[in-house]
């Protein structure tokens, strides 16, 4: 089905394309097909979960008369599609529960959902395909999943509907995770759904994988009760992993072959989002982004410097390796046993521990100090955007299929599978964790995607691995943010601009 728009005026599109911005770089964290976890026969678990969890959407009956709801994504890497479509049931945990969740909201809503394939790549070339087709009015698809800093590029051209915009949306509901809708909503407008709608948030969400065996011969307290008392925090982090370190191959020189406290290779994203530590806050009446330089940065980055490169035996880091899976990887060194600790996301570290008999457990990322108050786990995503030509006819009746199929898709995601994903990431070494099973919910509440990440990228909120390739304690990130200041200023003024409109 085509529809039409009227047209956008000479004078619009111009001030569109001026309002084009920077592209980020990759996020680094795309899947690939190998990426998936096999399926474990969880399925039942699962949804005995869901149905005791289940939390009603208070959605009105609506009969959409078979309408085609089309999902937007790229062709030429077909795993994005996978985190909130699948055309068939596989046998897979994860699948199948996508499968399921997009069924109920068929039948519910008497709707068809369908993948529009786009053609280019998930970064600027389905950016560039969706601004082509809404700048000449063309409809494409209802809803577009694309890199999450290319689509806050791509908003900033007002080619999306604002979400706020649309009737029967609930952010008090679990399946929008609040840290994420409130760092992402400027003026009263928000151009990307990071929910529940796609899994791909719970896969990028990063944590800690503990060796559970490596801990308890090492007599090290597990620190799951900790993490409940809500006394986990990055100086215990530190102090358990400092000093663990071990010459395996003995030939009296530091490499990944050797074992030790905590593990980290390639860039670090969502290390400060950990902290709940923010580079972008909002203005008092919530109109503008302002930058957010506080004493909490320079403890984070301090701390993880001095943890790093203050003569920390435990500490194995390298910014560089081949490949997530490859044998330079801390993911590879966990999963052989060589890392008491190490952080990534979730799905590439249940993936680089599928094939070892490493028992391992889950826990958030500790908090900087007992001002934060809670655990934040930080994510990365492939947003869900709405092109302006999605309500073709800007009528009543086009608004509010969106808002219902958006919100009723979000709770499907959020009741049917988030349990099955996160029955996979338990039972791949074993089946009744209960202690990570706790750990994961307490993940998953508290997800952040940062507006200061998604805007700049490799800005302020990557300061800390600006400082640790210094590699050293002795940092100087005043100098840094006072050189980097001006630029991200004026960043800031033009994403102001765009929502003062």
């Amino acid at each position: 089905m085509k529809h039409k728009l009227i047209r956008l005026s000479s004078a619009l599109l111009a001030a569109f394309i001026a309002a084009s911005l920077f592209a980020c770089g990759s996020s680094g964290d795309a899947p690939s097909a190998d990426t998936t976890a096999p399926d474990m026969n969880a399925a039942e678990t699962a949804e005995t979960t869901a149905a005791e969890t289940f939390v009603p959407d208070n959605l009105p009956d609506r009969d959409f008369g078979g309408y085609n709801f089309k999902i937007g994504a790229t062709t030429k890497d077909p795993d994005w599609i996978r985190y909130i479509y699948a055309e068939e049931m596989n046998g897979e945990t994860v699948n199948d529960a996508v499968y399921k969740a997009n069924l109920a909201v068929s039948e519910r809503f008497n709707i068809s959902l369908d993948w529009a394939k786009i053609e280019g790549d998930n970064m600027n070339g389905i950016a560039t395909a969706v601004k082509s087709s809404v700048f000449a009015g063309d409809y494409i698809a209802d809803v577009i999943t694309m890199h999450d800093c290319t689509s806050a590029t791509a908003a900033l051209q007002g080619i999306f509907l604002n979400v706020h915009s649309l009737p029967f949306i609930d952010f008090e509901q679990p399946w929008w995770p609040h840290h994420t809708t409130d760092s992402l909503t400027l003026n009263n407008k928000l151009y990307f759904i990071a929910n529940d709608m796609s899994y791909y948030g719970l896969y990028s969400t990063r944590v800690l994988f503990a060796n559970l065996g490596l801990m308890e011969s090492l007599g090290i307290e597990k620190p799951f009760d900790k993490v409940r008392a809500r006394l986990w925090f990055l100086d215990d982090l530190v102090a358990m992993t400092k000093d663990v370190y071990e010459d395996l191959d003995g030939d009296s020189e530091r490499t990944l072959n050797d074992r030790y406290g905590f593990a980290l290779t390639g860039s670090c994203y969502c290390f400060l989002e950990s902290f709940n530590i923010e580079t972008f806050t909002h203005s008092k009446d919530g109109a503008e982004y302002v930058i957010n330089i506080d004493d909490r940065l320079y403890d984070a980055v301090q701390k993880s410097c001095d943890w790093f490169f203050g003569g920390s035996q435990g500490v194995y880091y390298n910014k560089n390796h081949a490949g997530y899976f490859e044998p330079d990887s801390s993911l590879t060194m966990f999963a052989n046993g060589n890392a008491l600790f190490a952080l990534n996301s979730v799905g590439r570290l249940v993936f680089a521990s599928q094939k070892t008999e490493v028992p391992y457990g889950i826990v958030p990322m500790p908090m900087l100090d007992e001002i934060q108050g809670d655990y934040v786990s930080g994510c990365v995503d492939n947003p869900i955007c709405i092109p302006l030509t999605s309500a073709y006819d800007n009528s009543p009746e086009a608004l509010e299929r969106l808002g219902v199929v958006i919100e009723a898709m979000s709770a499907e995601g959020y009741r049917t599978v988030q349990p099955a994903y996160k029955d996979i990431a338990l039972k791949i070494r074993y089946a009744n964790d209960k202690d990570s099973s706790e750990m994961l919910d307490i993940i998953y509440r508290n997800r952040l995607l940062s507006a200061a990440y998604l805007y700049t990228g490799f800005g302020f909120q990557m300061a800390h691995e600006e400082m640790w390739q210094k590699r050293t304690t002795n940092i100087d990130l005043t100098s840094y943010i006072e050189k980097n200041t001006s630029k991200i200023q004026k960043q800031i003024d033009k994403i102001n601009e765009f929502y003062a409109n």
